[in-house]
């Protein structure tokens, strides 16, 4: 899918190859195959480097980098390996203990035009934890 293939920057073989056209708010790119389904952009660059994905599995990132398209990068897992790797990583808190943060830095995150991925940076969140954040699905309390 050449078309697939204009809209990524290929660098070199180890680097991350960052997808150019449309994110979503937590840094994932998306890619419109014909018949008009969207498809997660490096999922797509693993089904057309690597094949199928098999039910059930996700392709992860070791990069942590959402919007990497290197399939060198990418690697297929279960959901529970997916968690484990971003509690391995510090991406994600342990469940049933948000990250602490001031109503201050709540209601920043809320208010922001800056991408969620930026703000994870900042933050030292995942890119989800800030979309939650701002849907009130965490600190529903903060004003």
């Amino acid at each position: 899918m050449f078309a697939f293939w204009n809209k990524v920057d290929r660098r070199g073989e180890n680097e991350c190859w960052p997808w150019l056209a449309y994110k979503q708010a937590d840094g994932y790119g998306t890619f419109r195959v014909p018949g008009d389904e969207k498809v997660k952009a490096h999922r797509m660059a693993w089904i057309l480097m690597r094949g199928e994905i098999p039910e059930g599995l996700y392709v992860c990132h070791h990069c942590d980098n959402p919007s990497c398209v290197n399939p060198a990068h990418l690697f297929l897992g279960t959901h529970w390996d997916n968690v484990q790797d971003k509690v391995a990583k510090g991406r994600q808190y342990n469940a049933g203990r948000p990250p602490s943060l001031s109503d201050d830095d709540v209601r920043y995150i809320r208010s922001s035009k800056e991408p969620g991925v930026r703000l994870a940076d900042k933050f030292g969140l995942s890119p989800a934890s800030i979309c939650n954040i701002r849907k009130r699905k965490m600190y529903e309390r903060v004003a």
